[in-house]
């Protein structure tokens, strides 16, 4: 039974593989294949760790040494695994399907020299640590699974880099291209609750969902400000049912 069940693990796990690396070198390939295999036995991202679950006779340092050489090379392959992971997440999706949007953080307390290293709130401790900001999106399929579809760490002390709410827009529109702008539906926290992200979105086929506090005020077409739990009471009273 149990041999029966790694079998049939096994060849799920290559054929996502094949997905993944789609029209990727043999070299390539076989980078994404180890790597990924080292991530899910060792259940961690440091490199040594993951060179140790790679089943090959080498050295493990020639594996560490292998694999900082590919991610150090050219990384435009990875946009090559990222559309197609797309693609396979996109078969299981509709034009309603949610898209769950959040900012977190990759707190690094004791960093001291990795690459541009800011200051971050810690959500777990809520303070302030070294780390990184990350924009997380998931996504619900029609099964009800959840996909992660992004997890994209910045920072805003790196050269050029611009504010959140560019980093976020530019995430939004990197989604847009590849499913199509209106595709799907943005459910997002109260963060998100800002002119600069709001007013894009109104001025294209986005679809936001934004969690909103009740004393929110609302500025109706007509000019009307009206409190937000008097406004949806109000559309509740009259249509019998709840807008998404």
């Amino acid at each position: 039974m149990n041999d029966n069940i790694l079998s049939a693990s096994g060849r799920t796990f290559h054929k996502f593989i094949a997905y993944l690396t789609d029209q990727l070198s043999k070299p390539k390939t076989k980078f994404i294949s180890q790597i990924l295999c080292g991530v899910l036995f060792s259940e961690n991202l440091i490199l040594t760790n993951i060179a140790s679950k790679v089943p090959q006779p080498s050295r493990l340092t020639a594996i560490a040494k292998r694999f900082r050489r590919q991610l150090a090379d050219s990384q435009s392959f990875l946009k090559v695994v990222l559309f197609n992971y797309l693609c396979l997440a996109r078969r299981r999706l509709d034009v309603d399907s949610l898209f769950i949007v959040d900012l977190s953080d990759i707190a690094k307390p004791y960093a001291k020299k990795m690459e541009n290293i800011a200051t971050v709130r810690d959500g777990d401790k809520g303070c302030l640590v070294t780390g990184y900001w990350c924009v997380e999106v998931y996504c619900r399929d029609k099964d009800g699974i959840i996909w992660p579809v992004i997890l994209w760490p910045y920072s805003l002390e790196a050269e050029g880099q611009l504010s959140e709410n560019a980093q976020i827009l530019e995430i939004l529109s990197l989604l847009d291209e590849h499913f199509g702008e209106g595709f799907g539906i943005y459910v997002c926290d109260r963060g998100f609750d800002r002119l600069n992200l709001i007013e894009p979105s109104l001025a294209s086929t986005r679809h936001l969902s934004i969690r909103q506090s009740g004393d929110t005020i609302v500025v109706l077409d007509n000019g009307v400000h009206i409190i937000g739990r008097d406004l949806v009471e109000h559309l509740f009273a009259a249509s019998r049912s709840w807008l998404v």
